[in-house]
């Protein structure tokens, strides 16, 4: 037969109980020291003896090894030049600068690639069928890609593939007119 446990009374701790629980933590926790302080007093000759012995070994060690210095040469001590290598090196940029220049004006504007624009990434799959929606209406052929990131699903809206760096260059502009963030990628 069921039983009704949401109308029962709870009986309420005994403090009799509680005080003598406490009571034998204390009364245990005050021995255990004492058994501690009584070893000690016994026995605490024979331990400083003890770690008397283990010094003496230690130093008669460390005189062994200086007597093994003193026959062996000197190592010389590392110099470190941490301050004076910066300032004395001087590096030419000029050429890094001209051949990024003549990459520039070398390079045709239609250069060959596969390049697509991530305009977001979002984790709910609502947000970036909006954000692909707005694509749309602007005129922009968007996928939604679904990935993991640090164990939780996110979904990439991204448009591409640009062959050229042309079409690339229009769907930068028109995103930035209409105050789209995008991440550019080459595949």
């Amino acid at each position: 037969m069921p039983r009704d446990y949401k109308n029962t009374k709870k009986s309420a701790p005994n403090k009799k109980e509680s005080k003598l629980s406490s009571l034998l933590t204390f009364l245990s926790g005050l021995s255990l020291g004492l058994l501690v302080a009584v070893f000690v007093f016994f026995y605490g000759d024979n331990l400083a003896s003890y770690f008397q012995i283990q010094r003496h070994v230690a130093i008669q060690s460390n005189n062994d090894s200086t007597k093994m210095e003193e026959n062996t040469t000197a190592i010389p001590e590392p110099t470190f030049e941490f301050y004076n290598i910066l300032p004395n090196k001087e590096v030419d940029i000029s050429a890094w600068v001209t051949k990024e220049t003549e990459k520039e004006n070398t390079s045709p504007s239609d250069e060959e690639g596969n390049y697509i624009l991530q305009v977001g990434s979002f984790k709910q799959y609502k947000a970036a069928d909006q954000v692909k929606a707005r694509l749309a209406l602007l005129g922009f052929q968007a996928h939604i890609e679904t990935g993991v990131i640090n164990g939780e699903g996110t979904y990439r809206v991204r448009i591409g593939p640009y062959k050229t760096r042309t079409k690339l260059r229009e769907a930068r502009e028109r995103l930035l007119a209409n105050n789209l963030d995008f991440i550019q990628m080459r595949l």
